[in-house]
């Protein structure tokens, strides 16, 4: 086991640290493709427009299809936050 296997799933998606690998077809969205087009939804129709469902429609899947990709609404938010301050 390495340090990475005690890292929070929140936190591991915030870090981009990769996830263990699964079995099945690979994965056909990102963390980084969910934040673009919750980003672009916050754009056109300011922050309180972005929900779950929203972004999830905007990508062509469902709401709960998102959840493997982000825990929450909240922490959609804070990678949102996180990508509008860059590279740091």
């Amino acid at each position: 086991m390495t340090s990475d296997d005690f890292v929070p799933p929140a936190l591991r998606r915030l870090w981009r640290l990769p996830e263990s690998s699964r079995l099945g077809r690979p994965a056909a969205l990102d963390v980084d493709l969910v934040v673009a087009a919750a980003v672009e939804i916050a754009d056109r129709d300011g922050l309180g427009g972005v929900t779950i469902p929203k972004v999830a429609k905007s990508l062509g899947f469902t709401g709960m299809s998102l959840y493997r990709y982000v825990g929450s609404k909240d922490e959609l938010l804070t990678l949102m936050a996180d990508a509008a301050a860059g590279p740091g």
